[in-house]
């Protein structure tokens, strides 16, 4: 499962959860993504299923709260400011 998802672009802005069994009624749940293109894949454990429980989150459901340390990634982004400079209202 590893070697697939290595070769797939599952980059930050992805919103990825992969479930591991790790008994017959339980489940790990891990968050996967990667900083860059080029770099590995960084799973995070974010909680954990059961049957007679349901999902247990051990950490924030926000993802931009998980991924506060980006390691130094450099984010690329741009903002758009638009001003009108002409307002008409028009009250028919």
């Amino acid at each position: 499962m590893d070697a697939l998802l290595e070769n797939l672009n599952i980059l930050l802005d992805s919103d990825v959860t992969i479930a591991r069994r790790v008994s017959e009624k339980t489940f790990l749940l891990l968050e996967v993504y990667k900083r860059r293109a080029i770099e590995g894949l960084v799973k995070k454990r974010i909680g954990d299923w059961s049957e007679g429980r349901g999902v247990r989150l051990t950490t924030s459901p926000v993802i931009s709260a998980r991924r506060l340390n980006l390691h130094k990634t450099l984010i690329k982004a741009v903002m758009v400011v638009s001003v009108y400079k002409y307002f008409v209202l028009n009250f028919s």
